[in-house]
């Protein structure tokens, strides 16, 4: 686990997008999402404690998201 810090952003890219292009990498991922809730509306109006406890969640799949469509932007770069 302490390794993961060590990675360079590419390297750490390299391995999210390994382990997520899988079938069973893909099958997690759509989980991840899921419970993130990345791809619904976090905000409860009755009370904002849930709204900020919701975008702390959708924070960690976006981020997830994002580390994994790095190589597809450098990727659109270098074309």
């Amino acid at each position: 686990m302490a390794q993961m810090y060590k990675l360079t952003k590419d390297e750490r890219c390299g391995v999210y997008n390994k382990v997520f292009s899988t079938d069973e990498g893909k099958i997690v991922l759509a989980s991840i999402m899921s419970i993130c809730g990345v791809d619904t509306i976090s905000a409860d109006l009755q009370n904002p404690n849930i709204t900020y406890y919701n975008e702390g969640a959708r924070a960690v799949g976006l981020k997830i998201k994002m580390i994994i469509n790095e190589k597809e932007k450098k990727d659109v770069r270098i074309k």
